[in-house]
């Protein structure tokens, strides 16, 4: 008899979570695909990219303003980042 189960993965939270300006954008369970994830966001000039590791409770900051020429990475603050608040829209100021 064959068991041919296919093997779930358990992870009922994934490890990493990549937030772009309070928007989730990816969740994953390996550092690669973050790390991937990011490179693409940086290579596409966003302003603000949160790398949450929820498993080592640490959260790290990607940011760049227009006259910047690379992003400053800086520690975030864990608890801040995982309880940001769902962005349905960002609303438009007027200059």
């Amino acid at each position: 008899m064959n068991n041919n189960i296919k093997k779930v993965e358990s992870v009922t939270k994934p490890r990493f979570i990549v937030l772009e300006n309070g928007v989730e954008v990816l969740k994953a369970s390996k550092k690669e695909l973050a790390d991937a994830r990011v490179q693409l966001l940086q290579e596409a000039f966003k302003p603000l990219i949160i790398l949450v590791d929820h498993k080592e409770k640490t959260s790290m900051h990607y940011s760049k303003t227009i006259h910047q020429k690379n992003y400053r990475i800086e520690a975030g603050d864990y608890e801040k980042d995982t309880a940001l608040p769902p962005v349905t829209e960002v609303p438009q100021t007027e200059a």
